[in-house]
């Protein structure tokens, strides 16, 4: 059974954006390259877009119980028991946790922020919002077995960045309030 989501396969993506903001970094004429060819895509990545936009159904509350995902189809997969325990279910527990140690938190999923200053650089950031003190920035890593730190992320910095010069998002930020990763 199909969600009826825009698959994250269809949606816009920007050269310069958070997944590749390390790469354009560490080497900047690779922008020229990466425009001259298609992105490839690996199965790996499709099954954490589709883990994502599970996650991201949940969050908006468009089903009933979180196992309600079971069974239905993100960017061509469709989620089985398997999935669900390993990547949204451990996913949403790490959401939970955080809510227990911060307090509620009032937050966007799945925003397009902005880079500032350089035209046609965006991203999406799974999860901005506050919660009592401080601003969070998450981001959901679905690969199996491969840790990804928080601690000094290009990805993770470049979505905080765009966010907090984004309007809708920059609500989140304030000049007294610590900015942590996730």
């Amino acid at each position: 059974m199909s969600t009826g989501f825009i698959a994250h396969a269809d949606r816009a993506h920007s050269l310069i954006g958070g997944s590749t903001a390390k790469i354009t970094m560490e080497c900047p004429g690779s922008l020229r390259l990466r425009a001259k060819y298609p992105s490839i895509t690996t199965d790996f990545a499709a099954e954490g877009s589709a883990l994502h936009e599970a996650v991201d159904f949940i969050l908006q509350g468009k089903v009933e119980k979180d196992r309600d995902v079971i069974g239905l189809e993100f960017n061509g997969y469709v989620i089985d028991q398997e999935l669900f325990e390993e990547g949204v279910l451990p996913a949403l527990d790490r959401f939970d946790q955080l809510e227990e140690e911060l307090g509620p938190i009032e937050f966007f999923n799945e925003e397009r922020v902005v880079f500032p200053e350089i035209e046609g650089a965006f991203g999406t950031v799974d999860i901005v919002g506050s919660a009592r003190d401080r601003t969070i920035v998450l981001d959901w890593k679905f690969g199996r077995g491969v840790a990804v730190s928080a601690v000094g992320n290009d990805q993770m910095l470049y979505y905080a960045a765009a966010a907090m010069h984004t309007p809708k998002t920059a609500k989140f930020f304030d000049r007294d309030k610590p900015v942590e990763l996730f």
